[in-house]
């Protein structure tokens, strides 16, 4: 059994479901078991963006297979020994009560939930899911790099975005909108900087 495996990124093979795309695409090493397999949510751009499509643990990596809507779904394997902090995220924002998993690898980080789907809408949030799978990958990786605190987003910019465009709006006109809707993200930017 090796201990250098890489983090990879690819494209997946088209079909009609995300579990046959999974199927298709997803080239599992000789040793390597899959022990938990779900639908998930990664979020990407300041949490707001949203990549449906499956989080899959096996004995050696957390595979993450992602739906864009906009080009092709990718594939993202992530050794459990590449893995350096895993921590609770709050999603912020307009989600601020919600959690997501907070993954640091590579350089690189990842956040994402567990879903579960009810009949008529999926809620992302999963907050038993989300907890459970954060409870087994507490068993498959280092203690020493699992923070159990919920580490909160940090929203500036867009709420005063928000707040310099209703101000333009009172003030009256598209410059008005413009300058004030940038200064307050521009502003934004700065507190979430010094409040780091």
């Amino acid at each position: 059994m090796t201990n250098n495996l890489k983090v990879i990124k690819e494209n997946t093979k088209y079909s009609a479901t995300i579990e046959k795309e999974f199927e298709k695409s997803v080239n599992l090493l000789p040793d390597e078991n899959i022990e938990f397999k779900k639908r998930g949510i990664v979020f990407t751009g300041k949490l707001i963006l949203q990549s449906p499509g499956l989080v899959v643990l096996t004995n050696r990596r957390i595979i993450f297979l992602m739906h864009h809507f906009f080009g092709p779904d990718k594939l993202l394997y992530i050794p459990l020994n590449a893995i350096s902090k895993m921590n609770f995220k709050t999603l912020g924002f307009l989600r601020s009560s919600q959690r997501a998993i907070h993954l640091e690898y590579d350089n690189r980080s990842i956040v994402f939930a567990i879903t579960y789907v009810q009949k008529f809408m999926t809620d992302f949030d999963g907050p038993k899911e989300t907890i459970n799978f954060f409870e087994l990958l507490k068993k498959k990786i280092p203690k020493g790099i699992i923070d159990e605190t919920v580490i909160s987003s940090k929203y500036w910019d867009y709420y005063l975005l928000l707040a310099g465009l209703v101000i333009g709006y009172i003030i009256g006109g598209v410059l008005p909108i413009l300058f004030c809707a940038g200064l307050g993200f521009l502003i934004g930017k700065g507190i979430n900087k010094l409040t780091k």
